[in-house]
């Protein structure tokens, strides 16, 4: 054998001991990657404590930190399944297992039987959905009476309203055996009700309360007296999102996104760092524009009681500005002297004080306080129209009197001395 082929033979020898070597490292990875999972698994199903289950994460988090770099050929060698999908799969079995191993340990409650609440919740909102949209449907229609619309439209704002309470009532459900304060929970904790709030897709339900309920005011003819109920939904709605929105924004964003105080110096000067946009922004948003659509359409019907009877006010878009726009038109009623019969008795006695003086007198709005001083402006105003017409008929009738007594009573001077001739 010539030097040439004994140096290639070697060199094939050396090639393919090499590539044998290599497939064989390739080999162990999976096999290592497997196994390690494996060995998870079994910890995870034999895990009794919490306390255990927290090692376990530790376990978990160091074997994405070992294979994370042979991501590539890990998805290529675990084909159909990539690398991310064996670990999520993982993290999945962790966080079910922690949860239900928590609530025996604190509260004894079986996690089956918590899913079934929550499922069966889930299901009856499903069902007022349902019957939202064929309310919706039937009130678009034209050919009912306005009876019959009234009716509807009852019946939708009922509806809302049952979603509305049956959406918190399941959030509470979620939230209540991990505790009032979220801020003493566990990492795991606050994943595992982030995942159930995920699950029952409450964000996306409590926004679309909101939404449907801008829907309504947009597509219904209210009366006066329906403002103040649906004033009072608004407030109520508000006040249990503001109450849930910290909790719920705390445990369904990752750890990594959540909101943290930090102040930072660039060139010696302090620099807050911004947090990452919040999921209950656009709840938020759109709780905002349904308050500011009620507003809209309720001063908008209030508007028409003084503009279809010819009184012209200063434009008004809430509460305020109306108080401020009646109390200009009084000061001006009072400098000019115009007639303010129909101001007093068709407008505002006949159908504000009658009509919306419970919606007025709310605290959101007017307020009892600010409303008896409107209409006190108002009575004294007619008291001066009164008192006015009141001294006329006075001297009306006293110079009635006069003439009667001046034409009766009164004799010609003339008279005696044509009698005595």
């Amino acid at each position: 054998m010539t030097m040439r082929a004994r140096t290639l033979s070697i060199l094939a020898l050396l090639l393919m001991s090499l590539t044998a070597a290599a497939q064989e490292s390739d080999f162990a990875v999976k096999q290592s990657f497997e196994n390690r999972i494996l060995e998870i698994k079994k910890a995870i199903d034999g895990a009794t404590s919490v306390a255990t289950l927290d090692s376990i994460k530790t376990d978990i988090t160091k074997l994405e930190g070992d294979f994370g770099g042979k991501r590539e050929f890990l998805d290529r060698s675990l084909y159909p399944h990539t690398y991310d999908e064996a670990l999520t799969e993982l993290k999945d079995i962790h966080l079910i297992t922690y949860d239900r191993v928590y609530l025996i340990q604190t509260q004894g409650i079986r996690l089956s039987d918590l899913q079934a609440q929550l499922t069966a919740m889930s299901l009856q909102i499903d069902t007022l959905t349902n019957e939202k949209n064929r309310l919706f449907a039937e009130l678009a229609q034209s050919k009912k009476t306005q009876s019959e619309l009234r009716e509807v439209a009852r019946r939708l704002n009922s509806s809302l309203d049952a979603k509305d309470r049956l959406i918190f009532a399941m959030t509470d459900s979620i939230f209540l055996p991990y505790g009032k304060d979220l801020n003493q929970a566990s990492e795991m904790q606050k994943e595992a009700v982030g995942k159930k709030l995920a699950q029952a897709n409450v964000l996306t339900r409590v926004n679309e309360i909101a939404t449907d309920n801008i829907r309504f005011l947009e597509s219904t003819q209210l009366q006066p007296k329906d403002y103040a109920n649906l004033i009072d939904q608004h407030e109520q709605f508000a006040t249990k999102w503001n109450g849930l929105r910290e909790k719920m924004v705390a445990v369904a964003l990752p750890p990594s996104a959540r909101p943290v105080s930090a102040t930072k110096t660039k060139g010696g000067v302090p620099v807050v760092t911004t947090a990452a946009p919040q999921p209950g922004a656009q709840v938020d948003s759109v709780v905002n524009a349904w308050n500011l659509k009620l507003q809209e359409s309720l001063m908008a019907s209030i508007g028409k009681e003084f503009t279809t009877n010819g009184i012209a006010l200063q434009p008004f878009n809430d509460a305020r500005t109306f108080s401020q726009s009646v109390r200009a038109y009084i000061a001006t009623l009072k400098t000019s002297g115009q007639d303010p019969t129909v101001f007093v008795d068709k407008v505002w006695k006949e159908r504000i004080d009658r009509e919306w003086r419970d919606v007025l007198s709310k605290e959101s709005m007017l307020g009892k306080a600010e409303y008896a001083a409107l209409d006190q402006l108002v009575s004294e105003l007619h008291a001066e129209q009164v008192g006015g017409q009141f001294y006329l008929y006075v001297v009306l009738v006293l110079a009635l009197v006069v003439a009667i007594w001046w034409f009766f009573f009164r004799k010609p001077r003339g008279g005696k001395a044509e009698k005595s001739e």
